[in-house]
């Protein structure tokens, strides 16, 4: 690997952490890498922002709290659960039911 791109590689581990400017790095490495062409960093993010480009959000995706269904009466749905115990030289098994109604 050149000396060029171990050094951005270096930089760019270092500002990922500290500022939202790592996605114009990751883009200049790119161009580099698969292209041949370097493209400062400053004038990807100019580009992207006369474009009009948001910027990207590193956060994750994370569904809100699942909404459970009204149940009429207890028993009505149950969830039920294996242990499997290892004693000794033989297995036992632990059922474990859990009504949702009365969760």
């Amino acid at each position: 690997m050149p000396l060029s791109i171990r050094y951005r590689l270096r930089r760019w581990n270092r500002c990922t952490r500290k500022s939202p400017a790592p996605i114009y790095l990751r883009i200049c490495l790119f161009l580099q890498r698969y292209h041949q062409t370097y493209v400062s960093v400053p004038t990807i993010y100019k580009i992207l922002k006369r474009h009009r480009v948001p910027r990207v959000s590193f956060k994750r995706y994370r569904p809100g709290p699942r909404r459970r269904r009204e149940l009429a009466h207890a028993g009505q749905s149950v969830q039920v659960d294996v242990k499997h115990l290892k004693l000794g030289a033989g297995r036992f098994y632990q059922f474990t039911a859990i009504d949702e109604a009365t969760r």
